[in-house]
């Protein structure tokens, strides 16, 4: 399912709509505490469909970053299971938004609909697409008012972490290099506070890792374990290692090979968005190390 992503508009015009975004969000006049559930059950009523979410397995073999289909009745999004929650919060939001809110365009083929949802007869289902980031205008503005309504999902989180411009600076290599490698482009220009920046920050990191995917090779990830447990590391620090071993590893594939099929699973990610980012932290200090750099060397 090749695709072009659009290309990102200057800052300028990034934080012109984050302006607008925010008072469409203020005008929907959603609770102060809110959840994806009470979110979701808000969208339904809005739109007057059903919402659902289901897991999108990897022997699918489709869009990693999650699809999205619609019937008479009925909005889909499929969610990748090897991220993070908070990551697969932010592409439920991503998708919902733009079938709920703002409406679809054009559609993926038919044989990946048969992959989907063998059962469901071509004639039921109306726009099936990916849910990415900026393939369009619409999609653009879905990413920013994902971005604005998942930043409040994990404010209970916010006061468990440390000076968040110290941790910007700390993510900051890891996610230039997937992003360069990914082909993503970075919306983080037109946040202006420290809160969505880091928001932005994991969204990005999380959405290179999974299309890098299909670039990873399962022989790195033995390597990497191999090495870990020889130099003593603890659970966290090993797991640390080896994604970002993998990450690295694929992240050069990207550019002397073809994407394969991305069997192994990936790493699982954090439950809530605090621990989250301390793993990402970990796994950023080690992707920068020598140590890593030689072993993924050696594999090459």
């Amino acid at each position: 399912m090749a695709r072009h992503a659009r290309a990102t508009p200057p800052a300028a015009e990034g934080a012109t709509l984050v302006e607008h975004s925010k008072i469409k969000i203020t005008s929907l006049n959603l609770p102060q505490q809110l959840t994806l559930e009470g979110l979701l059950d808000y969208l339904e009523e809005h739109s007057g469909r059903r919402l659902i979410a289901q897991p999108l397995t990897d022997s699918q073999g489709l869009e990693l970053s999650g699809v999205r289909l619609s019937t008479a009745d009925t909005d889909y999004v499929f969610y990748p299971t090897a991220t993070s929650e908070p990551h697969r919060e932010h592409i439920l939001l991503r998708g919902f938004i733009q079938t709920a809110l703002l409406g679809g365009s054009k559609g993926i083929s038919s044989s990946d609909l048969e992959t989907l949802m063998p059962d469901l007869g071509h004639d039921q289902v109306g726009p099936v697409l990916p849910v990415d980031p900026a393939t369009s205008d619409r999609t653009l503005e879905a990413e920013v008012l994902a971005t604005l309504v998942g930043e409040r999902l994990v404010w209970p989180s916010l006061p468990q972490l440390p000076t968040m411009d110290g941790v910007l600076e700390e993510l900051k290599p890891l996610r230039e290099s997937l992003a360069a490698a990914s082909g993503r482009a970075s919306f983080l220009g037109y946040f202006d506070t420290a809160s969505s920046r880091l928001y932005r920050t994991v969204i990005e990191i999380s959405d290179a890792a999974l299309a890098l995917r299909p670039y990873s090779s399962p022989g790195v990830d033995r390597l990497a374990r191999t090495a870990a447990r020889r130099a003593g590391r603890s659970a966290e620090m090993a797991d640390a290692f080896v994604e970002a071993a993998c990450l690295e590893a694929a992240r050069r594939a990207r550019f002397v090979r073809p994407a394969g099929f991305a069997t192994a699973a990936g790493p699982a990610g954090a439950q809530d968005y605090a621990t989250e980012v301390s793993r990402l932290r970990r796994v950023a200090a080690l992707h920068q190390s020598r140590e890593l750099h030689a072993l993924v060397d050696s594999a090459a």
